[in-house]
């Protein structure tokens, strides 16, 4: 088993191969250092009869710029100065990112081999699973490369997708803004919800949000609140802010002021102030729209990829492992693709299900009127937990 699986850690291969054995064999066992040792002697190099890449100078052996069955996989390779970018996919994803036009993109340190900065990867929704179409490495987080990665994507799908949806990085933004004018840009709330979690944290309001004890909490009510907004009509957003802010506890002032300036716009000077542009605009982190069209309101789904891939090879791995791997994902993708057109559906945990028909019946009560009502209605849902 070791020698057919040179990537697999020994002691997950040792634990495989050791369950459900008799007790009597159990009693014969080697030691568990002689059977990882075992493991490492009997590994099969695949890759001995290659020169790995260690600097951004190599030459990819072309059986690493192919599928197994010799489809295309290596679309792009190209070095420019001091930077090379790859980007992996293939005709039938390509045809996918054009069916499915509401995309998802995300980036990992973490699996990318360590000639490059990150893993970047494209993923399109179908039947409300996300199916990984591009893999991307780059040597920076620059918004050009960004850029020239969208660029490129472009001139192969020839459209403008309805969605995508990305973490609240700048330089990712400006180069979906930039290279796809008329796509809606999706902010990802739980990242929304994290940012400001993290100014309750260091205004020292966390263990007054956390005090369970006090039946009138405000600072909850109001903390809470404010990740609400995300659910308010764009249209209607400012008003709704505007409420919190006069009613929330002075001691909310700088976390007030830190959503105001980077989510909502500061407002300017003179008799008819019109509000600066904030980091943030509203039309990027609000899920009101989304939600009722039930489109995903976080990247989560992405990360978790990102995780599992993770097991598909170690942390890091070397360039050619690293392909081999991808190979193994994009088959898997392609499976996942046939089950979905051939009808399977994937149940989702019930906790979720309810989750999603309690605020669903919140927004339809929307009422412009009502507005402190149904953000408070809202804050009995949502949470700092990051598990919606």
């Amino acid at each position: 088993m070791s020698a057919n699986n040179p990537d697999t850690q020994p002691r997950k291969i040792i634990l495989e191969c050791t369950k459900g054995l008799s007790e009597e064999v159990v009693a014969h066992l080697p030691t568990f250092s002689a059977a990882r040792q075992a493991c490492n002697r009997a590994r099969i190099n695949p890759y001995e009869n290659f020169e790995i890449p260690s600097d951004l100078g190599f030459i990819l052996p072309d059986q690493f710029k192919n599928l197994d069955n010799g489809e295309k996989f290596l679309f792009m390779d190209e070095t420019y100065g001091n930077e090379r970018m790859l980007i992996f996919t293939t005709e039938k994803n390509l045809s996918l990112l054009t069916e499915y036009s509401n995309w998802l993109c995300d980036g990992t340190f973490d699996a990318s081999p360590l000639i490059f900065e990150q893993l970047f990867t494209l993923h399109a929704l179908k039947k409300n699973k996300t199916l990984p179409l591009v893999y991307a490495l780059f040597t920076n987080k620059q918004e050009t490369t960004y850029q020239k990665f969208f660029e490129f994507i472009k001139s192969l799908v020839k459209i403008e997708p309805l969605t995508v949806s990305c973490d609240f990085e700048l330089a990712i933004i400006n180069a979906i803004e930039t290279v796809f004018s008329e796509t809606d840009i999706l902010g990802c709330f739980f990242h929304l919800k994290k940012s400001i979690w993290r100014q309750i944290q260091s205004n020292g309001l966390a263990s007054d949000y956390n005090d369970m004890t006090k039946v009138d909490n405000n600072i909850r009510l109001y903390a809470k609140m404010i990740a609400c907004l995300a659910f308010v009509p764009c249209d209607f957003v400012i008003t709704a802010f505007g409420l919190i802010k006069q009613k929330s506890p002075n001691k909310m002032k700088d976390l007030i002021s830190y959503f105001e300036e980077y989510y909502i716009g500061k407002p300017g000077r003179g008799k008819n102030p019109t509000r600066k542009q904030p980091r943030f605009d509203i039309k990027l982190w609000n899920c009101f729209d989304r939600t009722k069209q039930g489109l995903p309101r976080t990247n989560n789904n992405l990360e978790g990829w990102h995780h599992g891939i993770q097991s598909t090879f170690r942390t890091h791995p070397h360039l050619l492992s690293f392909i081999d791997g991808l190979k193994l994902e994009q088959a898997n993708c392609e499976n996942l693709n046939i089950r979905l057109s051939t009808g399977e559906t994937f149940k989702r945990a019930s906790k979720y299900v309810i989750f999603e028909n309690k605020l669903g019946e919140i927004l339809i009560d929307f009422d412009e009127n009502k507005l402190f009502d149904y953000l408070k209605n809202l804050s009995l849902l949502i949470d700092y937990k990051f598990k919606q």
